[in-house]
């Protein structure tokens, strides 16, 4: 199909300067234009067709079946950016990298390193891109003859927080967790920022690593490890 106009509906994602760059290097070279959905109504307007567009890209899949229902009702061709349920992948279109692959080689580098007691940040819970990351850690942790069963393990969306709820409890009652993991660049920034908090210096009391690295966790200081985000390239591609 051939779309002109073309919708992106955003959630909080982390990777978005980046994927969105990728996205208009495409639409600019063909002259398409590009209306971003921000908010709750602006979502509406697409499902009600009342938003003059004729193609839409939706970010990161959920698990939940009324997801899928209601992509259903778009009258107009839709990409998903991001793996869906797998009894949906021969009904949808998308665009996806190996999230699986990411977690697991991530995380391998803090085991690698010595880490054994880790804190682990991941995304939304309803998402495919947590539970892929989330499959990802348990593949190494079993590798290594670990557990992830009574691990301290906590859901947050992508925002650049100056706190994690439940994080320096997490860190006092457990003084033997020496790794942090963390799903995006923004967990990872808002991490750094409650360590400073805490008096607590990186790396040297802790080791933080990211699955989403980009420019600003490579210029953060000091500089946080981890996989490099394709999301330019995703965008591209999408």
């Amino acid at each position: 199909f051939f779309c002109k106009r073309i919708c992106l509906l955003l959630s909080k994602v982390s990777f978005f300067n980046s994927f969105l760059s990728g996205v208009l290097s495409v639409l600019s070279d063909n002259e398409h234009d590009l209306v971003l959905a921000l908010s709750d109504t602006d979502k509406k307007e697409i499902f009600d067709n009342s938003l003059d567009v004729d193609g839409a890209m939706v970010l990161h899949p959920q698990m939940s079946d009324w997801f899928y229902e209601r992509l259903q009702t778009y009258r107009i061709p839709f990409l998903l950016v991001g793996r869906p349920q797998p009894k949906y992948e021969s009904t949808v279109s998308y665009v996806d990298i190996d999230n699986v692959a990411v977690a697991y080689n991530t995380t391998k580098q803090l085991l690698d390193a010595g880490h054994r007691s880790n804190l682990i940040i991941l995304g939304n819970e309803a998402l495919t891109i947590t539970e892929d990351h989330l499959l990802g850690i348990r593949m190494i942790y079993k590798e290594y003859g670990l557990s992830l069963e009574g691990s301290h393990i906590l859901f947050s969306d992508y925002a650049v927080r100056t706190e994690y709820e439940n994080v320096e409890e997490i860190l006092r009652r457990y003084p033997d967790i020496t790794g942090i993991v963390t799903d995006s660049d923004t967990q990872a920034l808002g991490i750094l920022n409650q360590l400073r908090m805490l008096s607590r210096r990186v790396p040297e009391d802790y080791s933080v690593v990211c699955f989403g690295g980009t420019y600003q966790t490579e210029l953060c200081s000091p500089p946080i490890s981890g996989a490099s985000s394709p999301s330019y390239q995703v965008g591209v591609a999408a």
